[in-house]
């Protein structure tokens, strides 16, 4: 299988990413009051329910909460700032998140120099699918926004995974698309960080290219191998601590590895 084609190492395991943790869908009924935003009328109350975060930890059942009742704020698009301190916001109603390790690390304190919230309680979360229900009148660059109330869109987070795990959200409208009718709300949150990095790489991945990818079984590992095959690749092994899920569908590699048993680059049939 390693006859022709170039040889491609891919590491994903050092930047820890894996698939989505949980998914969180808020669906809250609350008495509404009305917001005007590009002509259109919707229905958008001053409080919310949302998840908070009380402060640094990693025991989440100490730190983490989500309020019964609507007593957060919700986020007034051209009044509040996002915590993630990004430009270019939009408002939406949100409908599903998806959480990762790097959701977990900033709340433990251990990113705190460079991804620290502005200050506590605040709400976690950073890739979101949701609702347009309000959009600036120009975007920054000038113009109009692209996106409509109404649109179903999916964001990644920007700078911080911060903001989005509540009913309400600011989310940035450089890291957002419109979400195709045949893709769950929940599949689109999951899938807009994770999937995107793997289809950039895929990008670069040529017909016969023989392919070692390191986290396999993560987010961005189990998006790439998969593309990885669509774009022609004649080898695929993954790293990972479940090579038997590897090795099934839809992941499907050649050859699996598990790294706590096994140097994968000791493995004769790529050495």
């Amino acid at each position: 299988a390693f006859a022709s084609g170039r040889l491609i190492v891919i590491n994903l395991a050092m930047h820890k990413i894996t698939f989505i943790i949980h998914v969180v869908n808020l669906f809250i009924h609350i008495d509404m009051t009305t917001v005007h935003a590009q002509q259109a009328s919707f229905h958008i109350p001053p409080k919310m329910r949302a998840a908070q975060c009380t402060g640094y930890g990693e025991n989440f059942e100490q730190i983490l909460s989500v309020s019964q009742e609507g007593t957060v704020d919700t986020p007034r698009l051209g009044i509040d700032k996002p915590p993630a301190t990004f430009k270019n916001e939009m408002l939406i109603k949100v409908q599903a998140v998806a959480l990762a390790p790097g959701d977990a690390r900033v709340m433990s304190g251990k990113t705190r120099e460079f991804q620290g919230p502005p200050s506590f309680p605040y709400t976690p979360g950073g890739d979101v699918c949701g609702i347009v229900v309000a959009v600036p009148e120009e975007s920054k660059k000038g113009g109009q926004c692209k996106f409509r109330v109404g649109d179903r869109v999916a964001a990644r987070f920007m700078n911080k995974p911060m903001g989005m795990l509540g009913e309400y959200a600011l989310c940035n409208t450089a890291v957002c698309d419109v979400v195709p009718k045949n893709v769950s709300s929940e599949d689109a949150a999951a899938l807009v960080s994770s999937a995107m990095v793997a289809a950039i790489i895929a990008d670069r991945i040529h017909e016969g290219d023989r392919l070692l990818i390191y986290g396999a079984g993560g987010g961005v590992g189990s998006h790439l191998c998969q593309m990885a095959r669509q774009n022609g690749a004649s080898y695929v092994a993954g790293v990972g601590r479940d090579p038997q899920r590897l090795m099934e569908q839809p992941i499907s590699c050649n050859y699996a590895v598990d790294y706590t048993k096994t140097d994968p680059l000791s493995v004769k049939e790529w050495c």
